[in-house]
């Protein structure tokens, strides 16, 4: 395996650790802020990862944000829920630039009911335990076409900014 899906496999164990914790103890503050901090880190190799994964299948890609790969990769029908994975970095934003008690209680609620899902779903990706459109040659104008025509408005989940870097 590819070294940064290696070490978005292990994040993601640490995570699951830390939302099976934090599950038994919500009230406790310290797991909460544990639970935060390793989905910051997982979300972070989540995009490095799925970066990595594009080019191994053959998509060259211009694009360095986490916004822009992941929707290079839900253009591409490596991710299923584009509004899902918007709201994953959305989440993870807040928690790096905005932090108090109601935002941190909120985001740990949603990592363990919402977010957890659509992390493990991308390592069975690439575990191989989920199909992709990809085999060992990638069309890439069809892809190219097909982002051009989301980005036209015909139902990109993610909307780049020029401010937003992340």
């Amino acid at each position: 395996m590819l070294q940064k899906i290696e070490n978005y496999k292990r994040a993601l164990a640490q995570l699951e650790e830390a939302v099976k914790r934090y599950r038994q103890s919500p009230e406790d503050t310290l797991y909460r802020d544990g639970l935060i901090q390793r989905f910051e880190f997982t979300v972070e190799l989540a995009w490095k990862s799925m970066k990595e994964y594009l080019e191994d299948q053959g998509m060259v890609l211009s694009i360095a944000s986490p916004r822009g790969i992941l929707k290079e990769a839900y253009a591409a029908g490596a991710l299923e829920d584009g509004d899902q994975w918007n709201k994953i970095l959305t989440a993870r934003n807040l928690t790096s630039h905005v932090y108090d008690e109601a935002t941190a209680s909120n985001i740990a609620q949603q990592i363990c009911a919402e977010f957890l899902d659509p992390l493990q779903a991308l390592m069975h990706l690439y575990e191989g335990e989920q199909t992709t459109p990809f085999d060992s040659a990638v069309d890439q104008a069809h892809l190219r076409q097909t982002i051009a025509g989301l980005d036209a408005g015909n139902g990109s989940p993610y909307k780049l900014s020029e401010t937003e870097h992340k």
